[in-house]
């Protein structure tokens, strides 16, 4: 796809001048896209109890933008009004080979920061409100129109929302941007940024989310580490301190050695401990009904069987000094230094087929590591090749 889906733009201009910072609408972003799915696939999608579904229903429900979870029954879609609703379906690529194609062109941001690719049907008119995000995300244009309008200005700290429902639906939304997306368009919001999406007829589009952790979730794994790591036994020292004049002051350096205390524990490597947490992602993988052994994984391989990946923002690897470690779905491996390229081709982008996989087979930490994620979702094995 070149630089089309950045509108003519390398990688590097768009992380200087867009991301984060500013929209970006572009047309033909996809040229000659072929939708990844219908909407009677997502509707097939949305019934199935391993998928995270979620129908929208602004004025037929209960009360305004109620927001239904799933999975559903068929019946329940079919019978939906003819206007006013839209259906989201996450993590479709995991389950449509052809929506894990669309992160492809945005494969220079690194993995951990991928969420999932998320699909969304609605009639003519239908909409999730006028509402903003806590993360980047690519709006792709699969079938259909619709009508964007959308505020460059990231939404204040006191923004206020409607009450009463179950979405946080913006109260005051005042657009200074409007595009109408036809297939194959793109359109890129960076966090906070005030949007409203109302299909012009029958039409889907598939978003691809990027996360970031907020600072309290980061804390908490941290802390959760440090404690599961910390000794029991070891408690708070101050063997020759001097007399306190004034027992009921904290003194200075009493609040030294707390900090001291506390450094020893959060002193951890870092890159380890943030492989781990991020790429446990509480993501349910499907696991195969029969585990496989790393022999059998390495015969299908070599049989001509393929790997692919189920979601990229579950595989990171970090570059140590005397080994490489390779995460997948909160899970470590540790490799030799010898074994950074298998690393780097795992997490990366290329196909995970016999022609690249062969020179790694023989190696038992990486053939092991190998059958651990097919074993456990995060590597899907594919036969049929």
């Amino acid at each position: 796809m070149g630089l089309s889906a950045l509108g003519g733009l390398t990688p590097a201009a768009f992380l200087r001048d867009y991301w984060q910072q500013k929209p970006l609408a572009v047309r033909g972003a996809f040229p000659g896209l072929v939708p990844p799915m219908s909407p009677a696939d997502l509707m097939v999608l949305a019934c199935r109890d391993d998928v995270f579904a979620r129908l929208i229903l602004e004025a037929a429900g209960s009360s305004p933008w109620e927001l239904i979870p799933g999975p559903f029954e068929r019946d329940e879609l079919q019978d939906l009004p003819q206007e006013g609703w839209t259906l989201l379906v996450g993590g479709v690529e995991r389950h449509v080979p052809a929506a894990a194609a669309l992160l492809a062109p945005f494969r220079f941001l690194p993995n951990w920061r991928f969420d999932d690719v998320q699909a969304s049907y609605a009639p003519p008119g239908g909409s999730a409100g006028p509402h903003f995000d806590h993360y980047d995300v690519f709006l792709v244009q699969g079938y259909g129109r619709r009508r964007w309008r959308i505020s460059h200005a990231p939404a204040p700290e006191d923004t206020a929302f409607m009450p009463d429902a179950d979405l946080a639906i913006l109260a005051d939304f005042a657009p200074d941007a409007e595009w109408v997306l036809e297939p194959g368009d793109l359109l890129y919001l960076p966090p906070r940024r005030p949007h409203w999406g109302v299909a012009v007829d029958h039409c889907m589009t598939y978003s691809v989310g990027f996360r970031a952790p907020t600072v309290q979730d980061v804390l908490a794994g941290l802390l959760d580490a440090a404690t599961s790591n910390a000794d029991a036994a070891h408690r708070y020292g101050d063997a020759r301190r001097p007399p306190s004049a004034h027992p009921g002051r904290i003194d200075p350096a009493d609040v030294d050695r707390v900090r001291a205390v506390v450094r020893r524990f959060l002193d951890m490597d870092m890159e380890r401990w943030f492989g781990a947490f991020i790429t446990a992602s509480g993501l349910d993988f499907a696991e195969p009904a029969v585990p496989l052994t790393a022999i059998e994984i390495g015969d299908l391989i070599s049989s001509g069987a393929a790997l692919s990946r189920v979601s990229v923002g579950s595989l990171v690897h970090v570059e140590c000094r005397d080994c490489v470690c390779l995460y997948a779905g909160g899970q470590e491996y540790i490799l030799g230094p010898d074994q950074l390229e298998v690393a780097r081709l795992i997490t990366g982008t290329k196909p995970l087929t016999h022609n690249t996989l062969k020179p790694y087979l023989r190696m038992a930490a990486v053939a092991q590591a190998l059958a651990d994620m097919v074993n456990s979702g995060c590597l899907a094995l594919d036969a049929r090749r």
